[in-house]
């Protein structure tokens, strides 16, 4: 009984290490969970390691097909293969080098009346008159010249018959086909940007308060428009895609309308040379260049790190730090940077617009208020530097004073 216990248990045991119970998982580089058939560690499939084995060794005796080398072309096999192409013939050229005479001899005497007679046969020739030497050079040029076939035509002998073809010189006539000459293209100058004629404008109008002239004027076909400053005035450039800047004037601010709410976005010069980015009754003061991306409205200050875009307006980082009481009030504005057209777009505190750590901030002077010893209400200064990016705190100072106010206040 217990031997067939044994031999059941066992008959089990292999069938399970036969089967795919073992497999593994795995996960690939697509981050797929993958099924992966388990090694033949039993010797299951000996006879597909077989097969594979036989299919590696087939490759591995391949031998890869040798290259049929050309048969070697003779002068007469090319020359009876040349009857057969009746658009290309091989010409053979002599080009004569003459050696100098020597002064003695005549080549071509001139005929009188005591001449000898011209010889009839080859023994009546004189034997003293030199030969000329003659160097031959042949030359093996190919033509476009056809040549007849014939069945019946006699194999090349070996004896050449010189051809002596003139070389034409430069100043020779050749008689060439005539060409009508088409019309020719003309040819359009580039003009230099200076030379560039200005687009015509899509004016976005703008009400200014009171006297003021136009406040921006937009151009539809342009990539970015540029703020200088010059004189106290906003100088406004226009750019377009090819790189090519227009000056459209000067003037005391330029508009910016948001894309989503609409609101405008005011840029205008201080009497100090500073320029205030205001929206609503905040604005920032900053000395850095502005340009504004045309395609979604956004305003670039350049910086040192390159062009920044600003996408907190400081009306909306000032009500933020008020809502979760970093700040109970801002500092007074100086009265020395207000100005009559700052009061009359309803402007009442400036912040600063400054770089840290390679990004814009706003650096926000606020005021704290709180109870010291818990029954004296004090107010301590300080100064939050908030992202124009984010809109989070990067930063929050007090002096010395102030911090030990505060650890006694409540």
């Amino acid at each position: 009984m217990t031997k067939i216990t044994t031999l059941l248990i066992f008959t089990v045991c292999f069938l399970l290490f036969r089967s795919d119970v073992y497999a593994d998982w795995k996960v690939d580089y697509l981050g797929r969970l993958v099924y992966v058939s388990p090694q033949n560690v039993l010797g299951v499939s000996d006879e597909k390691e077989k097969d594979k084995k036989d299919k590696e060794d087939k490759k591995d005796h391949e031998v890869a097909p040798t290259a049929t080398p050309a048969p070697e072309v003779t002068v007469a096999d090319a020359a009876v293969a040349a009857t057969d192409i009746p658009t290309v013939a091989p010409t053979i050229v002599e080009t004569v080098t003459p050696t100098p005479i020597p002064p003695t001899a005549t080549l071509f005497p001139s005929p009188t009346a005591t001449d000898t007679p011209i010889p009839t046969a080859i023994s009546d020739a004189p034997t003293n008159t030199p030969t000329p030497s003659v160097a031959s050079t042949v030359i093996l040029s190919v033509t476009n010249t056809p040549i007849p076939s014939s069945p019946t035509s006699p194999p090349p002998t070996s004896t050449i018959q010189p051809t002596f073809t003139p070389t034409p010189s430069l100043s020779s006539p050749v008689n060439h086909p005539t060409a009508t000459p088409g019309p020719q293209p003309t040819q359009t100058p580039t003009p230099s940007p200076t030379s560039i004629p200005l687009p015509a404008p899509t004016i976005v109008a703008v009400n200014n308060k009171q006297s003021e002239p136009a406040i921006a004027s937009v151009y539809t076909n342009m990539a970015r428009a540029l703020l200088e400053k010059r004189n106290g005035k906003l100088v406004i450039k226009a750019q377009d895609s090819q790189g090519h800047v227009f000056e459209l004037g000067e003037q005391n601010s330029f508009v910016v309308e948001d894309r989503t709410t609409k609101a405008p976005i005011t840029i205008l010069m201080e009497k100090n040379d500073q320029v205030i980015i205001a929206k609503g009754q905040f604005g920032a003061r900053t000395n850095f260049p502005l340009s504004v991306d045309l395609s979604k409205n956004a305003i670039l200050v350049t910086t040192f790190a390159g062009d920044k875009e600003i996408i907190f307006n400081p009306e909306s980082i000032v009500d933020s730090l008020l809502f979760m009481n970093v700040i109970d009030h801002l500092y007074p504005a100086e009265p020395h940077s207000t100005s009559s057209y700052r009061e009359n777009l309803g402007i009442r505190n400036v912040v600063s617009l400054e770089e840290f750590r390679g990004i814009p901030t706003y650096l926000i002077e606020g005021v704290r208020r709180k109870m010291l010893l818990g029954f004296q209400p004090i107010a301590i200064p300080t100064i939050i530097t908030a992202s124009a990016w984010t809109g989070e705190v990067v930063r929050e100072q007090k002096t010395l004073a102030g911090q030990i106010l505060e650890a006694f206040s409540l």
